[in-house]
C-alpha cells in the first residue's frame, strides 16, 4: 500500500493510536469494512484519516485488507452459536496491556476474564488459576472445538492463554496441527496457531520455546 491510497479495515474493529505504538493512547477505534486514507508510515504502522468522522492516528499494518493474519476468512456471524467467539470478535483490536482488564487494554488472562465475566461468569484473573476453573475441562487436541480455552507453558509454568476460533487440521506432511486463535499478544488479534509433534507451540510463524498445556471446554454448570 502507497501513502495518500485508501485502505479497507480488517476485522470486527481495530484501535487507532496517538503514536506507532499499542503503548499510546488510543484514540478511537476503526470498525470492520471501514474506509480510511493513509497519510504516513513509520515501519509496520500507518498514519490514517478516517474519512468518515475526520478523527486522525495511527493504525497498525495486519488490520488492513493485504495483511496476512486477517485473510483468514473468519467473521463473527460464523460464531452466532458461539458467544465466548462472539464476545471476543468484539475485542479485536485493543491493545495489549500488562495487567489489564479493561477496554483499555488487556493481557492474555485478562481477555478471558472480562469475556466470561461478561457471560454472567466469576471466572479468575490469572492463567495458572483460569485452568483450574471448575467450568473448565479438559478435552484432547484431536477431540478440541470451537470456543474451547488453550492454555500455554513455558518451563512447566502456564504463561499464555487464548480461544479456539477453528478445529484442529493435521498435516501429514509436517505432522502437526494447525488451528486459529484469538488471543491478547500487542493487541488483540487472530493468530495462526500449530502444535508441532513434541507439542511445542508456534504462533503466527514464531516458537518461543512455548509448548501446548491444556486446552480446556467451558461448561457452564461447573
Amino acid at each position: 500500500m502507497k501513502i495518500s491510497e485508501s485502505a479497507i479495515v480488517k476485522g470486527s474493529v481495530c484501535g487507532i493510536f496517538a503514536k506507532p505504538t499499542f503503548k499510546s493512547e488510543m484514540v478511537t477505534q476503526a470498525l470492520k469494512s471501514e474506509k480510511v486514507k493513509l497519510i504516513d508510515k513509520q515501519n509496520n504502522w500507518f498514519k490514517v484519516y478516517l474519512i468518515k468522522d475526520g478523527y486522525t492516528g495511527w493504525i497498525h499494518e495486519m488490520y488492513f485488507s493485504d495483511s496476512k493474519i486477517l485473510k483468514q476468512p473468519f467473521k463473527p456471524e460464523m460464531f452466532i452459536d458461539f458467544p465466548i467467539i462472539n464476545k471476543a470478535f468484539s475485542m479485536l483490536g485493543v491493545p495489549y496491556v500488562w495487567g489489564g482488564r479493561s477496554s483499555n487494554g488487556y493481557d492474555c488472562s485478562g481477555l478471558i476474564q472480562a469475556i466470561m465475566d461478561s457471560l454472567g461468569y466469576q471466572f479468575p484473573r490469572d492463567t495458572n488459576d483460569q485452568v483450574k476453573s471448575k467450568y473448565l475441562k479438559e478435552v484432547s487436541l484431536l477431540d478440541s472445538l470451537e470456543s474451547d480455552i488453550v492454555f500455554f507453558e513455558e518451563n512447566s509454568i502456564v504463561t499464555h492463554v487464548g480461544i479456539l476460533i477453528s478445529k484442529p487440521k493435521f498435516s501429514k506432511n509436517n505432522s502437526n496441527y494447525k488451528f486459529y486463535i484469538i488471543h491478547s499478544s500487542g493487541t488483540v488479534k487472530i493468530s495462526e496457531l500449530i502444535i508441532d509433534r513434541d507439542m511445542y507451540a508456534i504462533i503466527d510463524g514464531k516458537s518461543n520455546e512455548v509448548k501446548l498445556h491444556k486446552i480446556m471446554r467451558f461448561y457452564s454448570n461447573g
